[in-house]
């Protein structure tokens, strides 16, 4: 089983803040799993979402 990445996490692989990863989870942007009140990425979606960035 692959490791999820916290929300943290993925604003550093970004390289933008929380809040933009949280917006970008809440308007569907990025698919992201709830665990309990905490927001989970997983890693294939995060460089999904890194690739249709960069081609933009």
């Amino acid at each position: 089983m692959r490791s999820l990445l916290s929300v943290r996490q993925v604003a550093n692989i970004l390289g933008s803040c929380i809040a933009t990863v949280r917006r970008y989870a809440a308007s569907g942007k990025l698919a992201y799993v709830r665990i309990g009140n905490r927001l989970r990425f997983d890693p294939s979606v995060v460089a999904a979402f890194l690739d249709s960035r960069s081609s933009e």
